[in-house]
């Protein structure tokens, strides 16, 4: 039996127990050599070679380590008794199982806090090709400044070395082991994700993912059933986290305890960001887009034109004055093909040598005159006006379209079409806008049909 005061293999000098376990004890020593806190851990000496085997590994792997969430190892022991140890540093803090209990659950940073650091120091020990195995709040201890340092690689297994594990032997603890520890098959570091990820769930939940009935009962759910939701008050993304830490297959698993660690650690970061952010909308004042300069579009010109009505009465107007002007010239011109003067002058005596009929065609008053009879009776022409002074009678021009507008009389202005608005209108002396401009020389004589109408 182990007691206070003992001293072991003449140097370390027990002081108090620790923990206890089912192979051995840990108890709180004395190197009275160097002078210095250890923790020594000592194997029954009722234990068979395999648990002595598996104590030497445990010693080596510890010593393999060098990570400050891993208990460093000082040295290794037997004694001419058969009794075994190891000396270890002396972590200053409580185990976590004993804060869960006390606290009854944790919240989500101190969790995360947790699981983070474990996980870290997971990795080193998969570095080192070892497994642990056995990833329990009672192997966690939680130093007194918040530090998580991981001890008893009591059944660990290191790859290359041969296994101590019997054909129907569960080595781990059940409330914690994965479905592939339960099944015998080869262990990977996905073991200990799995493991890490029910002992979040235990800080979580406060009480473990399967717990009912009896260890080889519990060990089964794990195989095969899916623990309870969280608690609702837990972050959607930390749940999400131990979901897939405990996957049951390994591959859907975080590939490595890194991989798990930062995942914890984005999560945190992910979970407080809505916060920060609704208050940016209160304190930010809106920003105002940047007017959008539009170029000015140059717009041509147009063409100011008369309304269709409108140019359709002005091109008629002088449609008709350009016909008018034509047709008088053609009525003044004479039988020789000269054109009588429209100057003023007075008009010759009348003939003694008795009547003669009056020539027929237009006068400069645009009236055509009328014969009665074989007698007619000459109709004598205004003063002012220009007299016929015989010879045959000229067939009278046909109008080049329409109806011939007989000639305005001399001296007055074409009447024009009365126009919305005042515009300018082309006079009777002026050109028209729509035909050739009209000589000021007399037109080409007409060559009389010879035939009296």
């Amino acid at each position: 039996m182990f007691e206070s005061g003992l001293l072991v293999d003449d140097r370390y000098r027990l002081e108090a127990p620790i923990a206890s376990g089912g192979m051995g004890q840990v108890w709180r020593a004395t190197d009275t050599v160097l002078g210095r806190t250890v923790a020594v851990k000592l194997l029954h000496r009722f234990v068979d070679e395999t648990a002595r085997a598996r104590f030497r590994d445990e010693a080596r792997a510890m010593a393999a380590l060098g990570h400050p969430g891993v208990a460093g190892v000082y040295d290794y022991g037997e004694t001419a008794g058969a009794d075994a140890y190891i000396v270890m540093a002396c972590v200053e803090g409580r185990p976590l199982s004993q804060r869960i209990a006390e606290a009854g659950r944790l919240g989500a940073a101190e969790t995360a806090s947790v699981v983070a650091q474990a996980a870290r120091a997971l990795q080193a020990v998969h570095d080192a090709g070892v497994v642990h195995r056995d990833v329990k709040p009672g192997n966690l201890i939680v130093e007194p400044g918040g530090a998580v340092v991981l001890i008893d690689f009591g059944v660990a297994v290191t790859a290359g070395a041969p296994g101590h594990t019997g054909i129907h032997e569960v080595v781990g603890t059940a409330l914690y082991m994965a479905p592939e520890q339960v099944t015998k098959q080869d262990l990977t570091p996905a073991t200990d994700v799995y493991a890490l990820g029910a002992v979040a769930y235990h800080c979580l939940a406060g009480r473990p993912p399967f717990e009912s009935g009896s260890a080889v009962d519990v060990a089964l759910s794990h195989l095969r059933d899916e623990p309870d939701p969280l608690p609702d008050d837990v972050p959607a993304g930390l749940a999400h986290v131990v979901e897939t830490a405990m996957a049951k297959d390994p591959a859907r698993r975080y590939p490595t305890a890194a991989a798990l660690a930062e995942a914890v650690e984005n999560n945190t970061t992910v979970e407080t960001a809505p916060v920060v952010a609704a208050a940016v909308p209160a304190e930010v004042p809106p920003v105002e887009a940047p007017p959008v300069e539009t170029p000015p579009v140059e717009t041509p010109p147009v063409e100011e034109r008369p309304a269709p009505g409108r140019r359709v009465r002005h091109a008629v107007g002088a449609l008709a004055l350009g016909v008018a002007t034509l047709v008088a010239s053609l009525a003044l011109a004479d039988p020789t093909g000269g054109t009588t003067p429209t100057t003023d002058r007075p008009a010759p005596p009348a003939s003694t040598g008795g009547t003669r009929p009056a020539a027929t065609g237009t006068d400069a008053g645009g009236a055509e005159p009328s014969t009665t009879g074989d007698s007619p009776t000459a109709t004598p022409a205004p003063t002012g006006a220009p007299v016929d002074v015989g010879g045959p009678d000229p067939t009278p021009p046909s109008a080049p379209t329409g109806d011939p507008t007989p000639a305005p009389d001399q001296g007055q202005d074409q009447e024009q079409e009365p126009d919305d608005e005042p515009d300018p209108e082309p006079s009777a002396t002026s050109e028209p806008t729509t035909e050739p401009d009209e000589p000021e020389t007399p037109t080409e004589p007409v060559e009389p049909s010879g035939e009296p109408r």
